[in-house]
């Protein structure tokens, strides 16, 4: 199970960065901890793994880097969110919402004797592996980026 939750994680990656982004301008290890806080763990990465989705995104002139200096000594790289990365945000999101409702559709049209058993349905700790999402829901999660 742990590839397909890679691959819905690697697909999604690019835009919540983007989101992310949207809010404040942020340096790496910052983005990877409120990705990991945000998601209760879920998106938990590498050390290195969210730098070459950065880069590609910069190449894509979706995001900027610049250097502030912390301390005398310490200088940290900083993305901001260009407005074509913002423009970006607004149509992947978009995009989301209508997958995921038609995601949602589908799993909750699924007649009860197809259904797997339930407890295959929580996780380790007992908590629901599978949950009912409205378009509004994630709305709320992900706010409409203003102009």
């Amino acid at each position: 199970m742990a590839l397909s939750k890679d691959i819905f994680k690697r697909g999604t990656l690019d835009f919540l960065l983007l989101v992310l982004l949207q809010e404040q301008d942020m340096y790496g290890r910052q983005m990877k901890e409120e990705l990991e806080k945000r998601t209760n763990g879920v998106y938990s990465l590498a050390e290195g793994a969210m730098y070459p989705v950065l880069y590609r995104l910069e190449e894509q002139n979706y995001i900027i880097h610049y250097e502030r200096k912390i301390t005398k000594r310490q200088v940290k790289i900083f993305y901001h969110l260009t407005d074509s990365g913002l423009s970006c945000v607004r149509e992947l999101r978009d995009d989301y919402l209508a997958i995921a409702q038609g995601i949602n559709t589908i799993l909750n049209t699924i007649p009860k004797e197809a259904q797997p058993d339930e407890s295959l349905l929580f996780t380790a700790d007992g908590n629901s592996a599978i949950q009912d999402v409205s378009p509004s829901d994630i709305a709320a999660i992900l706010p409409i980026p203003t102009a």
